[in-house]
């Protein structure tokens, strides 16, 4: 049996610009949280089609979600 294939997606915008994700697979969410310095930041899939290619990224939705604690 073989293994799965690793998909690699780089990050666009946000906190994380520049980094990259990788899966194991070749389905991916449509939208992930990534967790950074106490937040999540919410990155979506986006597909950019043309006649000879196709870009495939996660680009930052500029939403944030902040992890309180109560002590």
């Amino acid at each position: 049996m073989s293994q799965m294939p690793n998909t690699i997606i780089s990050l666009v915008g946000g906190p994380l610009c520049g980094e990259s994700v990788t899966m194991k697979g070749n389905r991916v969410p449509n939208s992930i949280p990534m967790f950074s310095e106490g937040k999540f930041y919410t990155y979506n899939l986006i597909l950019n089609q043309e006649e000879d290619w196709t870009s495939i990224y996660y680009e930052y939705s500029n939403e944030v979600m902040e992890i309180t604690t109560n002590g």
